[in-house]
């Protein structure tokens, strides 16, 4: 019989900021394999055959594709991004119900999510983009109180699009500078740590030029957006999981469905 690991956290405990990135870079270290390689499946085919290939990034660090470019953004602005998020909601339930997270499992409910999960961000972004038309300031609003979109759906199975904006509102009502300031954190943590690698990576693909320099570029990007990605995948699925806490919802337990079976009840430690 296959040994269940200890369970690492308690998903029903609200925490301060401190906790919560501590918690966030700890169980990123600890199952950083699993994380980065949920992150890396999905980023790099189109890292490598849209900006490698297609716009030449992979044979000229300084070669240039509007189409190409145009896809790239698309695929990293309304594809990747609630994939990767709900990978990663799939492995903190695993991980909170005493199981040891899995790539296969978390990529099969990714993909049977698949289609709500980009419906889902593409009504997010008409709902932000539609803040910032109107003024700036509701703009930001909406992208804070709206942000768990992706996380509502990839966690509950029957969750559309529609139903997910509002759920997501409602979740962060009352808590919504706090979640401002949670996500600002991580957003400065990450660019502190990244920004500097970017900088010299993209500098010493140029100056190599070619095809060395384009192979460069390319590792570096999908390296880059893999820890970007995953990090930030995961401190959003614990603010999510804080919030709901904060509002007094019931231990996360998967019901059939993407999830597979419903484990038993875990017992926190």
């Amino acid at each position: 019989m296959r040994r269940r690991m200890p369970t690492l956290i308690d998903l029903r405990k609200p925490r301060d900021l401190g906790d919560l990135l501590a918690l966030t870079f700890t169980l990123w270290w600890r199952h950083l394999g699993v994380f980065l390689t949920l992150a890396f499946v999905l980023i790099a085919p189109a890292v490598v055959l849209v900006d490698g290939i297609w716009v030449g990034g992979l044979f000229d660090p300084e070669s240039t594709n509007p189409a190409g470019e145009a896809v790239s953004q698309m695929l990293f602005t309304f594809v990747i991004p609630p994939l990767i998020t709900a990978v990663h909601v799939v492995a903190v339930v695993d991980i909170a119900a005493g199981r040891r997270p899995s790539v296969g499992r978390s990529l099969r409910a990714a993909v049977a999510r698949s289609l709500p999960l980009v419906a889902a961000t593409l009504l997010y972004s008409l709902v932000v983009l539609a803040g910032f038309i109107a003024l700036i300031i509701p703009g930001i609003w909406l992208a804070v109180a709206c942000y768990f979109t992706a996380q509502h759906v990839a966690y509950d199975d029957e969750m559309g699009a529609v139903r997910a904006v509002g759920a997501s509102y409602d979740l962060v009502k009352g808590s919504w500078w706090w979640t401002f300031a949670v996500l600002l954190v991580v957003s400065l943590i990450v660019f502190a740590l990244l920004l500097p690698i970017v900088g010299v990576g993209l500098v010493a693909s140029i100056l190599i030029g070619g095809l060395p320099g384009g192979i460069l570029l390319i590792v570096g990007i999908v390296a880059v957006n893999t820890a970007v990605y995953s990090f930030g995948a995961l401190a959003g699925t614990l603010l999510f999981f804080d919030l709901r806490a904060r509002k007094g919802a019931d231990v996360p337990l998967p019901e059939p469905g993407p999830f597979g079976p419903a484990p038993e009840r875990p017992t926190f430690t």
